[in-house]
């Protein structure tokens, strides 16, 4: 490979594979990508000892992965997820968890025993429990808690798989309608050419389906991708645990979706809607970052999707623990179930490792330890021109920031000069005068109850070529703080432009050492 190419960084253990040409494969014994555009391309090469890859993710359909690549990725444990250009789930595998045949069994028969409608009615009750709760970020509908309050009810009650659903959709229009003015913040100097529909979250079912596929506003978009990313790693985890990602409780039996993994991800998308709200309350995006096809269907273009995909490892973390309790649900369903050996639990917890923490340290409380992921700061540019020659931490470029920093001044020189000529000048203007008069006899009487006891033969360019060449690298708050001199008055004193009275020299000395 070109040393010239740029080297794939990986995000928490998350190598995210775009472009054209796209390549996976195994080289001695290492493994090797690349991907990219035209002179654009990149590589990175793996190897088994250090284990940093735990997600490798292809989006979109163009290059070439081989057999021995799989069986690598195997052998390490890491994942493989392929999401197409839509932002559909083409395909997820993963390492395969121990195969419980009384488990395959009990999820088969959960229609007939009753157990799927305790086992889907637990995750609607804790999706709803979250919508409502995230209620309180979102722009008020005045009927919406109401409504979403009386569906828990309604889930809580259900006695059939139908009822719940009827539950669950009613729980929805009242939610989805809250988003409808969630906005979409894109570069000021973009405004005139963003489509009007771009710029709000608007309803969930996209005027192309009639349902939340083909999006047509980048806000769905980015939804939709990230519950792809979401699918991708609820599949992940059914097989880690066992379950046939395919059968469902939930969600029907279709022969093109994982209903298993959909029924997994109802729990966790109030929390894939609350990651995306933030991010859109702090992320100022541009044009080129989504692209319309000639359908009308709004996409999600790099590097965006890249970190969309980087943020697997926090959905895997949240779906886990609810993988795991379907499974405890099922195999507690089952009447003759094998007893564990003494010591070990009776359901294997491979995802959230539960079992060996509690096995390795039963009296130290569990830590939280959030997956590292980029949360925010999709869009890196600036958020006037999109140039993306931005300093960490700040949202313009140095040009716009100059510019911004003119036009406040000019503004509020502005401001000022028309109060002055309207005779409502604020340093004169209520007890401005007579705190200004105060102050200044009060320093007075200091300056001169110090020179009856010190005298005042000291020349100021001592001070000038001694001291005040040192007070450059000190803060005002600590030169205002020391002197109980102004801010303004300190400032003429570390230009040069003022020499204080000799009474604070020897202060100012201790200061600079």
């Amino acid at each position: 490979m070109n040393n010239a190419k740029q080297i794939i960084e990986s995000q928490s253990g998350v190598v995210v594979l775009a472009g054209y040409g796209i390549r996976v494969a195994v080289n001695r014994g290492h493994l090797c990508v690349e991907d990219g555009v035209g002179a654009n391309r990149r590589y990175a090469r793996f190897s088994r000892a250090e284990r940093n890859l735990r997600r490798l993710v292809v989006l979109g359909h163009a290059g070439t992965i081989s057999f021995d690549a799989l069986r690598w990725l195997s052998d390490i444990g890491a994942g493989f997820a392929q999401i197409d250009s839509d932002g559909r789930v083409i395909a997820a595998a993963g390492p395969m968890g121990l195969q419980e045949p009384k488990l395959r069994r009990a999820q088969a028969l959960t229609g007939e025993s009753g157990l799927g409608l305790v086992v889907a009615k637990e995750l609607i009750r804790t999706k709803l429990q979250r919508q409502l709760a995230l209620l309180e970020k979102l722009p008020p509908v005045c009927s919406a808690p109401d409504v979403l309050a009386h569906a828990l009810e309604l889930a809580t009650s259900a006695d059939t798989i139908d009822r719940l659903r009827l539950a669950e959709a009613q729980g929805a229009t009242a939610y989805w309608a809250a988003w409808s003015q969630v906005e979409v913040r894109f570069v000021k100097r973009e405004q005139t050419t963003v489509p009007e529909h771009w710029r709000r979250f608007e309803r969930r079912s996209s005027p192309l389906t009639q349902s939340p596929r083909k999006a047509a506003n980048p806000a769905n978009a980015l939804l939709n991708y990230l519950y792809a990313v979401t699918e991708a790693e609820a599949r992940l985890a059914a097989l880690a645990v066992g379950l046939d990602p395919g059968l469902g409780v939930m969600h029907t039996d279709l022969r093109s979706r994982n209903s298993m993994a959909s029924d997994l991800m109802e729990p966790v998308r109030p929390l894939v809607d609350e990651w995306l709200l933030t991010l859109l309350s702090k992320t100022t995006f541009r044009k080129r970052d989504f692209f319309e096809t000639r359908q009308g269907v709004c996409r999600v273009m790099p590097p965006t999707t890249h970190a969309l995909a980087e943020t697997a490892p926090r959905w895997a973390a949240a779906i886990a623990p609810v993988a795991e309790d379907v499974v405890r649900r099922l195999l507690a369903s089952v009447a003759k179930a094998s007893k564990p050996r003494r010591g070990r639990s009776a359901v294997t917890t491979p995802l959230t490792q539960s079992n060996r923490r509690a096995a390795l340290a039963p009296a130290r409380a569990e830590k939280a330890n959030p997956t590292p992921h980029r949360a925010f700061g999709l869009a890196l540019g600036c958020e006037v021109c999109g140039s993306d020659d931005v300093q960490r931490g700040r949202r313009r470029c140095e040009a716009c920031l100059s510019d911004h920093y003119s036009e406040a001044i000019g503004r509020a020189s502005s401001k000022l000069r028309q109060r002055r000529r309207a005779g409502d000048d604020p340093a004169h203007a209520g007890n401005a005068a007579a705190k200004r008069s105060k102050s200044a006899v009060a320093n007075r009487k200091a300056n001169l109850a110090w020179e009856r006891e010190n005298g005042s033969s000291a020349d100021p360019e001592v001070f000038l070529r001694k001291i005040q060449p040192k007070l450059a690298a000190l803060r005002l708050g600590d030169l205002t703080q020391a002197t109980g001199l102004s801010e303004p008055y300190c400032s003429l004193i570390r230009q040069g432009k003022r020499v204080p009275h000799q009474r604070h020299w020897e202060t100012l000395r201790r200061l600079v050492g």
